[in-house]
């Protein structure tokens, strides 16, 4: 599950198989309508801080546990 979490990051960039991993999903339509994120962007920066807080990737211990 956590590494899915961090998998978001590549998602988000239109990275959808990367070392280590891959998303679920099948082919994308070329028409996406939606901007990918740029790593570089403050927007991309601020997701970042979110998905890989020690915090949070700790508590996922305890979600694993209950699901």
């Amino acid at each position: 599950m956590q590494n899915k979490w961090i998998g978001l990051l590549h998602h988000v960039c239109n990275d959808h198989d990367w070392p280590g991993g891959s998303c679920d999903h099948g082919d994308l339509p070329e028409d996406h309508s939606l901007p990918w994120f740029d790593r570089r962007s403050k927007d991309f920066e601020a997701l970042q801080k979110i998905i890989l807080d020690p915090a949070l990737l700790e508590s996922f211990k305890f979600y694993i546990k209950f699901r």
